[in-house]
Parts: C-alpha cells; structure tokens; sequence
C-alpha cells in the first residue's frame, strides 16, 4: 500500500484497486491524531493522479495575475514531479538490481 507525502499539502495513499490523491488532513480518534486525505480523487495510475495534482496545484496557487506568476508557479509544480519521478526512478533500478 502506498502512503506518501508529494509537497506537504498533498499525498498519495492505495488501496488494492486503486491511487488515491488528495489534501493531508489531520483529525482525532479515540484520543490519537490520525492522518487522512480530504478531497479524494481516484485514480488508475500514479501518472494519472499527478497529472491531476498538477492541475489542482495550479488552480489552488493563489492568485495569478500575470504570465511570470503563472510560469513561477508552474515551474515549482514541474520541480516536484521532477523529483518524484527520479525517486520512482531509483526505486524501479533498485528493485531491478535485486531481482
């Protein structure tokens, strides 16, 4: 099962059919915080749902009023995918190297 973290915002979680993207939460059960997502989407596919964390990143980014701010924005989203797709990258090589 998957459980990560993508910006601190927003995570990804699995279940046996699915991803699952959505906005960390936090709420409390029988006296210990508990981690949850909120506005869930589901997904077949890890590219499809960071293909929608992109798009949801930029539509959350504030206000954008000018072209700069909205290619400053997406260069921050594009230096995030970046990075996880180097870490799934390095963790197909290492499942590859023990096989």
């Amino acid at each position: 099962m998957i459980d990560l973290d993508i910006d601190g915002e927003y995570g990804l979680q699995s279940d046996k059919m699915q991803i699952i993207l959505g906005k960390h939460s936090t709420r409390e059960r029988g006296g210990e915080q508990v981690h949850t997502l909120n506005n869930k989407s589901y997904h077949k596919s890890i590219k499809s749902a960071l293909t929608i964390y992109a798009r949801k990143k930029l539509k959350d980014g504030g206000e954008i009023t000018n072209f700069e701010e909205l290619v400053k924005a997406q260069t921050i989203i594009n230096e995030t995918l970046e990075g996880i797709e180097s870490e799934l990258k390095k963790a197909n090589e290492q499942f590859l190297k023990e096989k």
